[in-house]
């Protein structure tokens, strides 16, 4: 049998947040990764704390 370990939403939310910190550290964002990282943060209030 295998164990399926679950994912936490904070885990989840921390993965996002680190992938978009990582595209901001290599410099300016295209318009589309401007406009997907905008829709993000304004998902959810939570993204804004993070």
């Amino acid at each position: 049998m295998t164990k399926v370990v679950p994912i936490s939403r904070d885990d989840e939310l921390l993965g996002v947040a680190s992938c978009w910190v990582l595209k901001l550290d290599d410099g300016p964002l295209s318009a589309s990764d401007e406009a997907a990282l905008g829709a993000w943060l304004d998902e959810h209030a939570r993204h804004r704390e993070l």
